[in-house]
Parts: C-alpha cells; sequence; structure tokens
C-alpha cells in the first residue's frame, strides 16, 4: 500500500468515526491513528514473539482496547461500537470486560481525568462547597466513589438534571475527620482570580 491510498483510508475511516460514533474530527484523527499504530504493534509482535496471541475474538478486541486507551485515554461505548464495527450492545459488554480484565488501567484512566477537572466555588445554605461539572456520567460516578471511600458522603450532592456535582470544600468522615476534598479526589486547587 502506498502513502497516498493509507492516507485515503486513515481519512475514510476518521471520517466513519465522526459520522458514526459522533466524536469530533481531531478525536476520530487521534483515534484512527492510534488503531494503525496498534495494529502495526500486534502483526509485527506476533512475528517476532513479543505479543500475546488472542484465542478469541473478545481477548483480541480487549487487548486493542487496552492499547487504544493507553494511546488516546478512555473511548466512548459510542466509538467502541465504531472502531470494531460492532453494535453498541456489544460495545457495553467489550468495555465492561475491558474494565473487569484491567481494573487498574481504568482507575488509572479515570484519576487523570479527574484532575484535569477546575472545580468552581460555590456555597450551598452558606456552606463553603465546590462544584464541578463533569463530561460524563462515568467519571462523576467515579468521582462521588473516592468521595466515599474516604468517608466523604455528607453534603456531595449530584444535581439530577445535568452532570454537576456539589461537595463540600472540606468533607467530614464519619468519625469527624476532617479531610481536603480535592485531595481526596487527586484534583488541584484552582489559582485565584486576578
Amino acid at each position: 500500500m502506498d502513502d497516498a491510498e493509507l492516507q485515503r483510508q486513515l481519512t475514510a475511516a476518521a471520517e466513519a468515526l465522526t459520522s458514526y460514533s459522533g466524536c469530533s474530527g481531531t478525536r476520530a484523527e487521534a483515534i484512527v491513528k492510534a488503531v494503525r499504530d496498534v495494529a502495526i504493534t500486534a502483526a509485527l509482535g506476533t512475528i517476532s514473539g513479543e505479543e500475546i496471541v488472542a484465542t478469541s475474538v473478545t481477548d483480541q478486541r480487549v487487548a486493542r482496547l487496552r492499547a487504544l486507551t493507553d494511546i488516546v485515554g478512555k473511548l466512548t461505548v459510542d466509538e467502541i461500537a465504531g472502531v470494531f464495527r460492532i453494535t453498541v450492545s456489544q460495545a457495553k459488554t467489550l468495555d465492561r470486560t475491558f474494565q473487569a480484565r484491567f481494573p487498574k488501567a481504568v482507575e488509572e484512566g479515570l484519576n487523570t481525568r479527574l484532575a484535569a477537572m477546575v472545580p468552581e466555588d460555590d456555597r450551598v445554605e452558606g456552606k463553603a462547597m465546590w462544584c464541578i461539572n463533569f463530561p460524563t456520567e462515568e467519571l462523576r460516578r467515579h468521582a462521588i466513589a473516592r468521595l466515599r471511600r474516604k468517608g466523604i458522603e455528607q453534603d456531595v450532592v449530584p444535581e439530577a438534571d445535568s452532570l454537576k456535582l456539589r461537595f463540600p470544600k472540606t468533607g467530614k468522615t464519619a468519625d469527624g475527620k476532617s479531610l481536603d476534598s480535592l485531595k481526596v479526589l487527586g484534583i488541584p486547587k484552582p489559582q485565584p482570580r486576578s
């Protein structure tokens, strides 16, 4: 395959991802380039004996999804469906299998995305709070779970009609200990506005 044909196929694949998966053109291009790199690595690694040879389609897809996630971050279910040309239902199953087999990678990916969130000052009934508008429900659930793991549950309020989460700046654990909620979440404190 010459360079022009490869570029045509990369462009067509990115356009298909944009159309069918709803991701931006930039995101689609990044995913397609990652798919190319993962495929090359898998093929050459199989020949050299450095790659595990998957014995089932599911194992092969999970391994590729792991490699893609390492390059471009977590894929949405729609992106997974587009990359593997499977139904959304099959993509959900593949995503759950990936999460079950690689929980540490999933946790690290969520923590990285969480650390990039920018909290806003807020007050609820006179209490100093933080408010974050999350891009996905999954990331908001992850933040709530991290707070709960440290015993911070009081005044943690997810809005029902949006992806916002309000939580106290200083959380109180069940045993009365005070914790900095942003530290618990791994989020740096925002710089004061000047």
